[in-house]
């Protein structure tokens, strides 16, 4: 699945490849590009198109329909490419088992501090929102999986939308894009309805009716967003804008309401960042592109830097936490 398509959302990759049976035999290969096969997307940095996207095809099916021993049960269960173009093998995606990260909210627009205070304001209104960003970064972060925008807000009108964005920013204070004919940002989006508030269980919204939110009393709002893989490169920052509307490449209305939302971000109410960082240990993987020739050399291990030390630190006191939304779906369903 790509994780840039904007056609079928990677939100289906929730509940969908981590629910299967650990006895079903399963292999994901989850990365940058658009709604396409890995060997044919045009639109996303296109040098980097996986050439041996059909003979694994090839591959999989020689093996469960022929019965031909083909190595496939030697691959790793997930191959999932970062936003720098990586390869890397992991245990399962979304939910990889990897460290969990934690950036809060702070006044000023400030995004990774220990000891947030304040709020932050803004209508729920088209053009209207309001960006979080941290320090430059001295060494990398690596977000991978489902992160979860995790609000404490109040409502002065019983209703609202909340269109969230996460984004790579470059050392010249920029988005960063792959250069393809589409110009995708690395960024991930998530969206929730004040309306719709009821957990998500099991990976699956099930909720089926609106409910009215209290009206000035503070209220936690999950925010998930799509399935991703970015890395924030040393010199870069890390973004989240919070606003009432989205217009590329996801779109999202705000209610009409013209509400004020009040962001909480102290330590009685943290609002935060969560998610989860590649496994530091995982594999890196060498895959042959289009335009690679000859035998293919594994990479010599090391272990990934995906956090300097402000994602693991504390918030108020409190280690990051472990979400559901960070579990594999099989152990979710499981554990009932």
């Amino acid at each position: 699945h790509g994780l840039a398509d904007v056609n079928v959302q990677p939100s289906a990759l929730a509940g969908f490849f981590d629910r299967l049976p650990a006895s079903t035999p399963r292999k994901g290969l989850f990365g940058v590009w658009d709604h396409n096969f890995s060997n044919a997307h045009s639109d996303v940095a296109p040098d980097w198109a996986r050439a041996d996207w059909f003979p694994m095809v090839v591959a999989w099916y020689d093996r469960y329909l022929k019965g031909l021993d083909t190595g496939v049960e030697r691959w790793p269960a997930v191959q999932v490419q970062a936003s720098d173009g990586s390869w890397r093998g992991e245990r399962d995606f979304p939910g990889t088992g990897g460290p969990v990260g934690q950036l809060a909210l702070g006044p000023a627009g400030a995004l990774g501090l220990a000891r947030p205070a304040g709020a932050t304001t803004y209508t729920e209104t088209v053009g209207s929102g309001v960006t979080f960003e941290t320090p430059v970064l001295r060494t990398p972060l690596h977000l991978t999986g489902q992160p979860v925008l995790d609000l404490w807000l109040t409502t002065d009108r019983p209703d609202g939308h909340v269109a969230a964005q996460v984004t790579v920013l470059g050392a010249d204070g920029e988005p960063l894009v792959h250069e393809g004919g589409g110009a995708e940002v690395h960024a991930t989006y998530g969206f929730r309805s004040l309306q719709h508030l009821e957990p998500i269980r099991e990976n699956w919204f099930r909720q089926s009716a609106p409910a009215l939110p209290p009206v000035g009393e503070p209220i936690r709002v999950q925010v998930r967003m799509l399935p991703t893989d970015l890395v924030v490169p040393v010199g870069g920052r890390l973004q989240v804008t919070v606003a009432g509307e989205a217009s590329s490449p996801r779109r999202s209305l705000p209610s009409g309401t013209g509400a004020r939302i009040t962001l909480l971000h102290n330590c009685e109410h943290p609002s935060a960042l969560r998610f989860l960082m590649a496994d530091p240990k995982a594999p890196a993987l060498e895959v042959r592109e289009v335009d690679q020739e000859g035998r293919l050399e594994a990479p010599a291990p090391s272990r990934r830097v995906v956090d300097g030390g402000l994602a693991s630190a504390r918030i108020c006191g409190q280690p990051p936490l472990r979400l559901d939304a960070f579990r594999p779906t099989r152990d979710l369903v499981a554990r009932q």
